[in-house]
Formats: structure tokens, sequence, C-alpha cells
């Protein structure tokens, strides 16, 4: 069978020049030495990847006899990339340099009477305030990432379904990539966050790994051989739907006891409201005095806080949500076998006895002699979905570097 060359070519300069981008500064022969390659092919390689600004000439490494070598390092600013979160509720835009430095941010709320053509109307302003503040231009930008939550949880929102139905990705994509003449790439919500993590967070060395997102609904990533795993249907990591109560409530995907219906937020507060509600004469909960008695005021938000707080029935939800999430992730761990499992989301900032008690459910439940995983909390901040969404145009820059030619072109 022929080997086409240029195939061969591009995963030599992936691999080098993936090496540099993990390595604070490293030398051509280093570089020869852990790919295996001869040192005039990283030669010829990195003087392309210096010529096009990718990497540069750093310093002089420690001289072992002879001429000391020269070391190269990444150069984080060759380019900058704009990220977009896009949930039930809010858009979260970032721009930020290759090492996920922060140089400019905007935000701004979704409302459910938001119709198609406001929401476009809306996200172009923001991204355009955004450049502006930055003071970039338009030629020092690679691209345009988004993130969007995925599957039924967009279609049952009325601004995702709205924003959808009225334009799709294809059609925003079209919008966007015309407006400001920039590549748009869209992602899931939860895998663009697990890439964010491997590109420029701490899994940038882990092989595999699962990632998983407590938010509107619980929503998971995985992550084997250092690549995403989308599944046959790009469906893989719906943790959210996996059944951990045959007999629990309903879920709106049809079935029952799915660990939506216990950890998602919506069900945490609603499982709130009904324990308040149901409280016997002498039994007492401050979630009821938070709201000034007005029960159907209860959210997640009072649940977190209450818990944190010392408060029993609260407390009592947030280990039933321990549990149950935990059950299904020492089953997704007996099936995967990861090195780390990556946990995000707002009852991950917000509670520590969620994250504490969560680790120590799921060391527990590993049985004895087998590998055990590690339970780490995301290290990428507030704005991680909308890193993520620019780590995905991030990894095309170099993977192929289809975003960079477009850059040099318009330089021409």
């Amino acid at each position: 069978m022929k080997v086409d060359q240029r195939v061969i070519n591009g995963i030599n300069k992936n691999n080098v020049l993936e090496l540099i981008r993990q390595s604070d500064a490293i030398s051509r022969a280093e570089l020869a030495r852990q790919t295996q390659l001869s040192l005039p092919t990283v030669m010829k390689i990195t003087e392309e990847l210096i010529a096009q600004g990718i990497v540069c000439d750093y310093a002089k490494g420690k001289s072992t006899g002879g001429k000391p070598p020269k070391l190269l390092r990444f150069n984080y600013q060759a380019g900058y990339i704009i990220g977009v979160d896009i949930d039930n509720y809010r858009m979260d835009a970032i721009l930020m340099d290759l090492k996920a430095g922060l140089v400019c941010e905007r935000s701004h709320d979704i409302h459910a009477h938001m119709r198609g053509e406001t929401f476009a109307d809306m996200l172009v302003r923001m991204l355009r305030t955004l450049i502006e503040e930055s003071g970039m231009r338009k030629s020092q930008i690679l691209g345009i990432g988004i993130s969007t939550t995925g599957g039924s949880e967009a279609a049952s929102h009325p601004s995702l379904r709205e924003y959808l139905c009225g334009w799709g990705e294809k059609g925003l994509e079209e919008l966007l990539a015309r407006t400001f003449e920039l590549p748009v790439v869209f992602e899931n919500s939860v895998y663009a966050k697990a890439l964010g993590e491997k590109m420029v967070g701490n899994a940038a060395n882990i092989k595999n790994f699962v990632f998983v997102d407590f938010g509107h609904e619980v929503s998971a990533a995985i992550v084997v051989d250092h690549q995403l795993y989308n599944g046959s249907h790009g469906r893989a990591g719906d943790l959210g739907h996996m059944i951990v109560e045959p007999q629990g409530y309903p879920c709106k995907c049809g079935k029952k006891g799915c660990l939506n219906t216990i950890a998602s937020q919506r069900a945490i507060g609603e499982r709130a409201k009904e324990m308040v509600a149901a409280l016997k004469p002498g039994e007492y909960s401050m979630m009821f005095d938070m709201v000034y008695g007005h029960v159907e005021h209860i959210n997640f938000y009072t649940v977190i806080e209450a818990a944190e707080n010392g408060d029993r029935k609260a407390q009592e939800i947030l280990g039933d949500v321990v549990r149950r999430a935990g059950g299904a992730l020492c089953g997704v761990t007996g099936i995967l076998d990861p090195e780390v499992i990556f946990v995000s989301g707002k009852i991950v900032d917000g509670s520590r006895m969620f994250i504490r008690e969560l680790k120590q459910f799921i060391e527990s439940g590993q049985a004895y002699g087998a590998s055990r995983v590690e339970v780490r909390t995301s290290s990428l901040g507030p704005h991680i979905g909308a890193i993520g969404a620019a780590s995905n145009v991030l990894n095309l820059f170099l993977r192929d570097g289809a975003v960079y030619d477009r850059r040099q072109a318009e330089s021409l």
C-alpha cells in the first residue's frame, strides 16, 4: 500500500509541535530523541515553525562539552482565539492567547422571550465589542469556537430551542463567518470543556480520563488514548440519562430514575421544595427561613448554601446526589478504567461537602487491588466553557495549521 508522504510529514510536524508546546524550552536534539526522528528532519520542521511564527528561539541551553544548544519555545502570542459558551441562560465570550491567557471577556444573559434574530444580533454585537476592547487586528485572530449545550436539554429550553430552530449550528456558523471573516467551529459543551482541560488545563499528560459536568443536566466526555471519544452516534458520555433509580422520578427522555432526575440543578431544587413543604411540626430547615417561608422560591443555590452552613435537610439531599452520581461514576470507572475523573459545575464550585464526599465515595467503591482513579476538580475556572470552545480552534490549529494558513494568506 502506497503511503502518502504528506500525511507522514503532517504527523511528524504535529508531534514536534506538541512536544514544544508542552515543554518550557526544548532543544532540537531532545526533540529528535523523543520523536525518534532524524536531526535533519527535526531541524527542517522547526525552521518551518519558526518562519510561521508558531515557534521561537528562546535561549541557549547548558553545554555538555560542545556548543550550547539553542532552546525552542512555543509562541503563545502567535495568535488569539475567541471562545463562546452558550448555555440555557447565558452567553460567555472570551478572547485568549494560545495558553488560555485571558485578554478580554464579555457576557450576556439569555431570556426565554428572546427570538432567533434577537439572539443572533446580540451575539454579533457582543463579539464586535470583545474584539474592539481587545485592540486586536482581525489578522491576529485564528478563529471563533462556540460550545453549546447539546441533546435533549437544548431542545427543551425556549431560548436554545428558538436558536436551534431559527438558525441551527450551520446557519449561525455561516452568519458569524460572513460577519467576522473568521473560521467558526462548533462543539458540544461538555466535549469542549474536556478538550480545554486536555489542551490548556491539567490533563495534558493524562492518556485516559472522564470529564463530568454537573450543570443544568449531568453530562460527560470520555478521552481514550489522548483522543475524545464521541461514540457511534456522537452521544458518548450521556451520563445524565443513566438509570440510577428504576422506580424514581420520570425524566423528560421518557424513562424513570435517570441521574438527571436526582443530580441536575433543577432536580436538586425541586427535591428541596418537596422536603421543606413536607416538614412536620418540630422539624426545621434553614432553607425555609432563607426564602422567608416562600417554599416555591427554593432553588439549587438555596440547597448549596444551606448545606455548607450545616443544614441537615440540605445535606441529606446532597448526600443522595453523591451516592447516585458516585455509583454511576464507579460503574463508568469499572468499564473504562480512566486515570482521572475531572468534575466541574456549580455544585462542584459551591459545595466543598459535595466534592469531598464524592471523592470518598468513589475511592471507597473501588475494588481491592484495582488501579485507583483520582477525582479532580477542573482547573479552568469560571470561563471553562468558553475556554473549551476556544481550545477546539487551538486543536485544529495545532493539528493541521488550516487556521494559520488562512491568516498568513490574508497578510500576503
